[in-house]
């Protein structure tokens, strides 16, 4: 694997490593409109779209504006994962469901477009979105 590729992975693990911290943060604490507003920053921060935006998009469309950079991808993923997480644990399981849900296709949008490591590996173990995989 070239040491450009090595940079770029390692660049976009710890900016989905820093993305989660915060975003656990945040939803931990969550309660109010200037919550809402920190986690629609976290959004801007960590893939360049709003979180309002993300979530009036369809899961496609949020795939397509991300497609250049999967890290921004897989951040949004994440951040999809634990808004589920955080409604589970607040006894709201619709719109957990609906998170998660989004989750899941937008990890596996990342699975599509990622690079590939030297093992044909893409650097997301799907097994924290595998509860939320939509029914077929």
């Amino acid at each position: 694997m070239a040491v450009f590729e090595n940079d770029y992975i390692m660049r976009m693990i710890w900016s989905i490593s820093a993305v989660l911290m915060r975003a656990k943060e945040l939803l931990t604490k969550r309660g109010g409109e200037e919550d809402t507003a920190v986690l629609d920053s976290v959004y801007r921060d960590a893939s360049g779209l709003s979180g309002e935006l993300v979530h009036i998009l369809t899961d496609e469309e949020v795939a397509n504006l991300l497609h250049d950079d999967p890290a921004k991808l897989l951040a949004a993923a994440h951040l999809m994962l634990e808004e589920a997480r955080w409604y589970q644990n607040q006894g709201e399981e619709e719109k957990a469901a609906e998170r998660g849900e989004r989750a899941w296709k937008l990890m596996h949008y990342f699975q599509q477009i990622a690079p590939e490591d030297a093992k044909g590996q893409r650097f997301c173990d799907p097994a924290p979105f595998e509860r939320w995989k939509p029914e077929e």
